[in-house]
């Protein structure tokens, strides 16, 4: 978003413009697979191991998948910077990337839900089961630092979903723009946490 004043400050929201922001968000999100594997391998414990291999093998399809998906409107906008995308959609909502790459949409938000590890794409570390994957080996802090790592995801994954197809940090009407990339993501977050809830998995 541009920079605003605030009690006499100037506040510049954007600390610096990647000229390839998109491929480096991407880049750092694929390193998440190491944590799984590592946790795995570091296990005394074959179904750990094995579950990491799984939790790998999912991160990986879906990156690929994630990957694809998101040239489309890589190709319409002509850049990787995610001011450039942002600024694309700036002249009203009906410019909003979503609305000319439907499908690209759909396939990024399905590899979200994967590479998040939410239903039913939970092969990662499955609550149902008595063995959970490669974190069966940890508790406590530990155990708790993984989750943090996930719902991190989360928030980037929509934080990107925002900027990319639903108009970014512009004005929406009468709502400001920064206020509008901040409940662009909450709506995703909370979406991705309540679609947990609302596929049925049997």
């Amino acid at each position: 978003m541009p920079e605003f004043t605030l009690f006499g400050e100037v506040i510049r929201p954007i600390i610096a413009d990647i000229n390839v922001g998109l491929l480096f968000v991407l880049s750092v999100g694929a390193t998440s697979m190491y944590g799984p594997l590592l946790a795995g391998m570091s296990s005394n414990n074959k179904y750990s191991l094995l579950g990491a291999a799984r939790a790998v093998s999912q991160l990986i399809s879906f990156e690929v998948v994630s990957g694809l998906s998101i040239l489309a409107p890589i190709m319409i906008v002509g850049s990787l910077s995610l001011i450039n995308i942002n600024n694309y959609q700036q002249d009203s909502v009906f410019d909003w990337l979503v609305f000319s790459q439907p499908v690209a949409f759909l396939l990024f938000l399905i590899a979200s839900f994967a590479e998040t590890n939410r239903t039913p794409f939970d092969l990662l570390e499955h609550e149902a089961k008595i063995v959970s994957g490669y974190i069966t080996e940890y508790s406590g802090l530990k155990w708790g630092m993984f989750f943090i790592g996930e719902y991190a995801t989360m928030l980037t994954i929509s934080f990107v979903i925002s900027i990319v197809f639903f108009g970014g940090f512009n004005d929406m009407g009468f709502i400001p723009g920064g206020i509008a990339i901040l409940l662009k993501v909450a709506f995703f977050c909370i979406f991705i946490c309540l679609g947990e809830g609302c596929i049925p998995v049997y």
